[in-house]
């Protein structure tokens, strides 16, 4: 299956998504055309400065606060194949978040992938359990299981790559 784009949503936190930016390298291996696009619901100019030598990796805000560029994301990726990833927070996930991916996903051929800490409603609602006991990159690499794609990098790297290899 060739995906268009791959979106992840970001809640802002720094380690998730520096945890994240290999998941992101991964993607990028398996298919050198897939647009990546992180949706930074805060702290998007930060994640943006991060991942600044990622050149093949896009950061928006979203939010309802952000109507209008939430809504250019939206238009101009409508009915692609999008991969549209909700990681799990600990918090409370935002309904519109859930929209937002209903309409990203509406293509027969698109995916949306959600976490739940309860393993039960992991297999009722047909979502990735997200296993508190394992390191968070772990789980997040189920993700690309899911999906079919190869890991070709497992290992988290926490130094600064001025030009990473795509």
């Amino acid at each position: 299956m060739s995906y268009k784009n791959f979106f992840y949503i970001s809640y802002g936190s720094i380690g998730d998504f520096l945890m994240t930016l290999n998941i992101l390298e991964n993607v990028r291996q398996n298919d050198q055309n897939i647009r990546i696009t992180v949706l930074a619901t805060r702290n998007e100019q930060l994640l943006r400065e991060i991942s600044e030598s990622y050149s093949y990796v896009s950061v928006y805000t979203i939010g309802l606060k952000y109507f209008f560029p939430t809504l250019t994301v939206l238009f101009k990726n409508f009915f692609l194949n999008n991969i549209f990833i909700i990681p799990h927070t600990f918090g409370k996930t935002a309904p519109w978040i859930y929209i937002f991916g209903k309409i990203m996903t509406i293509s027969p051929f698109s995916k949306m992938i959600d976490f739940s800490s309860d393993q039960a409603k992991a297999v009722k609602n047909k979502t990735l359990y997200f296993d508190t006991k394992k390191l968070f990159i772990e789980n997040i690499q189920q993700v690309l299981s899911a999906l079919s794609f190869k890991l070709f990098n497992k290992e988290v790297s926490y130094m600064y790559k001025k030009n990473p290899q795509p």
